[in-house]
């Protein structure tokens, strides 16, 4: 069974996919949301090699039901001055700093399709 994106809650932040508890999604589970793209070939061989995937977002299902599940956005630690820890490495204080984002969905439209990754 393929599996897609059959509503939009919220174009950014929360989606519904096609597969529930009866597919064996499960709370916690991350999936890759995308649409595919243009057919690619390989430019010494003139073979095709796929279409690409247009990636526009990865989402954590948060709600689980027979044939449904709910994904949300996920957050990325990414560096940031705000927050910052420090390690001894050797002889020298090395500081880092990090920070959770919220990454958004992108363009994501009903009939996008869903991996899980």
């Amino acid at each position: 069974m393929d599996l897609k994106v059959i509503k939009v809650v919220n174009r950014s932040t929360t989606i519904v996919i096609n597969g529930g508890k009866e597919a064996g999604v499960r709370n916690g589970e991350r999936f890759l949301i995308y649409a595919l793209g243009e057919n690619i070939s390989d430019p010494d061989t003139g073979e095709s090699l796929g279409q690409l995937e247009v990636v526009k977002g990865i989402g954590v299902v948060c709600s689980v039901q027979e044939k449904m599940a709910t994904l949300k956005n996920t957050t990325k630690t990414v560096m940031d001055e705000r927050s910052t820890i420090s390690r001894l490495m050797g002889d020298r204080e090395i500081k880092e700093s990090f920070r959770d984002i919220e990454v958004l969905f992108e363009d994501v439209n009903v009939g996008d399709f869903v991996k899980k990754v």
